[in-house]
């Protein structure tokens, strides 16, 4: 029995990431589950939220939270905006979460901060 060839596919350039042109001109920021909760002062913490400045990579403002509601988003959010100069940068980007929606996008609407989301389902 003749064994075939598996045809070789060339490797494929990823060319659909986006990066910031400048610091602070686009913030990542997403909410990640501790599975081991982190206790300060007595308070437990399951969930770690984290902004980074997209060009450079830096971690702006980490935060722990108690809670995946758009209130302690939008607390960690000012924070993070109190750090930049000018009080706020250019784009946000985020997933879809509902943690992202309610008080947190009022508080970038009224900072001026552009909001961006992924596609649903996507990385």
């Amino acid at each position: 029995v003749p064994v075939q060839q598996v045809p070789q596919v060339p490797p494929v350039q990823h060319t659909a990431r986006l990066q910031a042109d400048a610091p602070l001109m686009q913030v990542n920021t997403d909410l990640k589950f501790l599975p081991q909760p982190v206790i300060i002062d007595s308070i437990e913490y399951v969930y770690l939220i984290a902004f980074i400045d997209d060009r450079s990579r830096k971690i702006i403002h980490h935060q722990y939270l108690q809670t995946k509601h758009s209130v302690g988003t939008r607390d960690a959010l000012q924070q993070c905006a109190s750090k930049c100069p000018q009080g706020k940068f250019g784009v946000l980007h985020t997933d879809n979460g509902m943690e992202f929606h309610g008080s947190f996008y009022n508080l970038l609407d009224e900072l001026g901060i552009i909001f961006n989301t992924s596609r649903p389902y996507t990385p």
